[in-house]
């Protein structure tokens, strides 16, 4: 599961059931992907977030060890 955010209730695998991965756009007009239960949620991720916070294009996603 490929994403750049996530929920962070979400913790371990098992917290995963029944997530989503959302496309969010970003200010940029790139999308990032958000794993979350809502679409919502996923949105307002996303605009937590800070432009130099989000990876650069092909390096690993933030979350990508969960």
């Amino acid at each position: 599961m490929d994403y750049d955010i996530c929920d962070p209730s979400i913790r371990c695998g098992a917290d995963k059931v029944g997530a989503s991965i959302f496309l969010i756009e970003r200010k940029n007009g790139k999308v990032c992907r958000v794993l979350a239960f809502a679409q919502r949620n996923a949105e307002q991720l996303a605009r937590e977030y800070s432009e130099n916070e989000w990876p650069a294009d092909g390096e690993p996603s933030l979350f990508d060890g969960f």
